[in-house]
């Protein structure tokens, strides 16, 4: 168990350091390395790695820099900060998140749980998405291996009453 829990720290501490971040300069000149989710006319929306979800305002940024590979941003904040529509192409929403635990009395307890989560909106259609890993020990013995997914799709139907 503590080979694969190290493993899997390893891999995640690999892939996290390895990926390129967006730059946010703050206009304060702050500057942040952020993954942006979304941005809109009145915040836009990033994830930090020590500061977890942000919402900024437009006219708290100073200018932004990206450099996430593959990033189709739906739109982008200017040096006056006004906003210019880029690309009105739906993205995915995605989140991940790693949970781990060591616990220790009568019994020695180890869990490890991984939630991958993803969700589209392309006009009245959703797609949503979920992967999930849980392992765990008590004693030295496996007492969760579990591996689960989902997939939904909805339609909505605005002119409906």
């Amino acid at each position: 168990m503590s080979q694969l829990l190290i493993r899997n720290v390893l891999f995640i501490f690999i892939t996290v350091t390895t990926t390129r971040a967006d730059i946010l300069t703050l206009s304060n000149g702050e500057t942040l390395e952020v993954l942006i989710i979304d941005k809109n006319d009145t915040s836009v929306h990033v994830v930090h790695p020590i500061l977890g979800e942000l919402h900024i305002a437009p006219e708290n940024i100073g200018s932004v820099e990206v450099t996430t590979p593959n990033k189709s941003p739906a739109e982008t904040i200017s040096e006056d900060n006004t906003t210019e529509l880029i690309n009105d192409e739906p993205t995915w929403n995605q989140t991940i998140k790693l949970g781990a635990g060591y616990q220790t009395g009568q019994t020695i307890n180890v869990d490890i749980s991984t939630p991958y989560h993803a969700d589209k909106t392309v006009n009245e259609h959703e797609v949503v998405f979920g992967l999930s890993y849980r392992i765990a020990k008590t004693d030295g013995t496996k007492n969760a291996n579990r591996f689960s997914g989902a997939w939904e799709n909805k339609w909505f139907r605005s002119d409906s009453k």
